[in-house]
């Protein structure tokens, strides 16, 4: 798969656009060979796997709510999706991204709110850290006279990371289904998939009431 530049790869911030952060998935998807030894044993693993870079010149709590990441194999396509919430300093504006792409070319992709249609359902406070999370999102764009419709049902938390009053990192797996809308139908595909949210914002439910201790360092 070649790398995908969603746009210039940069969301800006403030008047002047002085704050900035950046995205690449440098392989959205690749071959992934592994040499692992654990306890003096060593095997050799084989598959798939996905890389990213992020970078920028200021916090991300500094200019996010949350953001959302996912990725996914299903049959012969890939996804990848992203939804960036700034925040509420910047009016919580959306900022959504898909990239769809089907045997190592992209087919697909879209940034921004006007050419993404994004939309979360089924909200719950995650039980220890008090976020909420959306258990599913979805994502449609245009492909000529025909779109792509990306939904991610969540099925069980993978992994957390509670950085106090800084924030939280969570991630998740469950069923991705992918719709290809065509004047002469719709074709499906599904499969089990990984994603993300990286929460700064409010926190609600009992978890919120307590006192917590980052776990973690941040950037101040």
């Amino acid at each position: 798969m070649p790398p995908w530049r969603p746009e210039t790869g940069h969301a800006f911030f403030g008047v002047q656009e002085e704050h900035y952060i950046g995205w690449l998935p440098v392989v959205s998807r690749g071959a992934v060979d592994a040499v692992l030894t654990v306890d003096g044993r060593t095997e050799r693993r084989c598959g798939t796997g996905y890389h990213d870079h992020n970078w920028g010149n200021i916090a991300p709590r500094k200019v996010l709510d949350h953001w959302y990441w996912g990725r996914a194999r299903v049959g012969d396509y890939t996804v990848v999706t992203l939804m960036f919430a700034s925040h509420h300093k910047y009016d919580n504006a959306p900022l959504p991204a898909v990239m769809v792409a089907k045997d190592g070319a992209i087919l697909a992709s879209a940034v921004g709110a006007e050419r993404v249609d994004f939309s979360s359902s089924n909200v719950v406070n995650h039980a220890e850290t008090g976020v909420p999370v959306a258990r599913r999102l979805e994502y449609e764009i245009a492909h000529g006279d025909s779109k792509f419709r990306v939904k991610f049902d969540h099925r069980r938390d993978v992994f957390m990371l509670d950085f106090g009053t800084a924030g939280a990192y969570l991630r998740f797996t469950g069923d991705v289904n992918i719709e290809y809308h065509t004047p002469d139908g719709v074709s499906t595909a599904s499969d089990e998939a990984l994603w993300e949210l990286l929460y700064f914002g409010d926190r609600g439910g009992p978890a919120s009431d307590i006192q917590r201790k980052a776990l973690i360092g941040h950037q101040a």
